[in-house]
Formats: structure tokens, sequence, C-alpha cells
């Protein structure tokens, strides 16, 4: 009488449960309706109502990343991140891709740097000169972070972490030992699938799955 195998599927399911993260696996991200570059001015129609804060907690935001960049290759040349929390909303912007080098974040001004009416998001980045040429195009994800934020933060890594499974190519963030200098970091960047590339606890899910089956194959040939 054969044994079922359904034990190990569900070793590996248990497997798959524990590498992804509970960030990542309950991440609520936010419908991008419509965007449009005019100049040095972006209009972005969300799906979501900024004047309501009745979808956040207090150590939530509706985050809005704006990455700068040209289809191919997909390089970060500029970036601003909107946050509309409980208590107010904030933009931050900054020139270069602050996946790949030491952040120097910028405050932004409200009606100078942005305007909020319903669901309508507009930017305004008159620091980035490239804006204006038309092979530099606006990508934009828009979630729910996890985190507090306020006019003095300048270390964004922990909201930036959360947007880049959504990113069309996959970042892993170097270790920063004094954040605000202007030294580059290193980061890898691997080409990725529809989901932002393959994550550490993947890669360990992987080969503990490839150790699984060839476990239960030579169970099989020994049976035989």
């Amino acid at each position: 009488m054969k044994k079922s195998k359904t034990p190990f599927l569900i070793v590996i399911f248990a497997l798959v449960g524990c590498t992804l993260s509970p960030s990542i696996a309950n991440q609520q991200t936010i419908d991008i309706l419509q965007v449009t570059k005019i100049g040095s001015s972006v209009s972005i129609f969300l799906d979501f109502d900024l004047n309501s804060t009745s979808q956040l907690d207090s150590n939530k935001s509706l985050a809005v990343l704006v990455v700068f960049t040209q289809d191919e290759p997909f390089v970060i040349e500029a970036t601003m991140l909107f946050f509309h929390t409980v208590e107010e909303d904030f933009l931050f912007w900054m020139l270069g891709d602050p996946y790949t080098q030491a952040q120097i974040w910028q405050l932004g001004v409200e009606n100078e740097h942005f305007q909020t009416q319903n669901e309508l998001l507009t930017l305004n980045f008159i620091e980035y000169l490239g804006i204006t040429k038309p092979e530099i195009n606006p990508f934009v994800i828009a979630l729910i972070a996890s985190g507090e934020v306020n006019n003095q933060t300048n270390d964004f890594r922990p909201i930036l972490e959360q947007f880049v499974m959504f990113l069309p190519i996959h970042y892993e963030f170097p270790s920063i030992e004094q954040p605000g200098t202007t030294e580059e970091t290193s980061a890898k960047k691997s080409s990725q699938g529809s989901v932002g590339g393959l994550t550490p606890g993947f890669t360990i899910l992987s080969t503990v799955g490839i150790f699984l089956s060839t476990l239960i194959v030579l169970r099989f040939k020994r049976k035989k």
C-alpha cells in the first residue's frame, strides 16, 4: 500500500507561510487610475479620497512613491514621496535613486510642491530639470504603508522597502553605516517578472523545495 505524500506538501506550504513577511503578505495597494505629466507637473488620480483619513490607523499612512525614469533601462533619476497621514500631508523629494545611494531628502511645501483635491494629487517638481524631457516618465505606486512619518523624517528605508516588490526591477538595500553622507553605496539589481523579482525568502524556499522533491523521488525509488 502506497503512503500518501500529503505531509510533504503540507511542509512545503508551511514553509511558504514562514518565509513571506507579514507586512508584504498583507500589503494593501491603492489603484492608480490615471497619471498625466505636463511640463514639471504630474497629476495623479487615486482610488482614494485624500480628504478622508478613515482608512488609516495612527501608525499608517497613504504613501505614494513617484520615480522619474526612462522605460529602458529602468534607472531612477529623481524621486518624490507623498504621505497622507491622520495628522497632515507631507511631501519629500530627492534627486537620484534612494535605493542605490545615500538618501538626501528635501521637505516639500504644500501648494508649491503638492496639492490635493478629493482623489487628485498634483505634484510640482521644478527642482528636477529632466522632468520636462519627453522620454522621462513618472512611475507611480501607492499603498497603505506602516511606520510613522513626520516633517523631521529623513530615513525612509523602512517605507521604501514596502515598495520593492512592485518595482520593475528588484533591489536589495545596501547597509548604510553613516546615513546622510554623499557617498554612493552599492546595491544589487536583478531583472524580474511581474511581481518585482525573487525575494531572499523565496530563494530559500526554492532550495528547500528542491531538496524535499529529491528526497521524495529517492524514497519512491527505494520502495520499487
